[in-house]
């Protein structure tokens, strides 16, 4: 069975977004981690932190920008998938973590806007 037409978007959201964090010299882990607790888009390694990365994709006509679109639940879920990635992967445990989110807007014109907003949010 094919990819759907939003998640075919997804995908080259976050292929977008893996490919712009790792020009700025951060390096990919893990992309779309999941388990029973949630799922992280974006697992990647700067020397000095590990970054939580949400890539969040709106279409043109959004009643939200991508940035905006990130709710308190979905945060949560975020971080309690951080934590069992983390159980998983012990060799990364001792970093301190930041969650980020990457936002692109896709324009009426088909252009894409991508916002990079470090430090997001921090677990409850």
């Amino acid at each position: 069975m094919g990819r759907t037409r939003r998640q075919r978007l997804g995908d080259d959201a976050e292929a977008l977004a893996r490919q712009h964090l790792h020009r700025a010299g951060l390096d990919c882990l893990a992309t779309n981690y999941r388990c029973r607790l949630g799922e992280i888009d974006l697992v990647m390694r700067a020397p000095d932190v590990l970054v939580i990365a949400e890539v969040r994709c709106r279409g043109p006509g959004s009643r939200l920008t991508a940035l905006d679109s990130i709710s308190p639940t979905k945060q949560r879920r975020i971080v309690l998938a951080t934590e069992q990635f983390l159980c998983r992967h012990p060799q990364h445990a001792a970093l301190p973590i930041r969650f980020d989110v990457v936002g692109i807007d896709v324009g009426a014109d088909g252009d894409a806007r991508l916002q990079w907003l470090k430090d997001a949010f921090r677990p409850a």
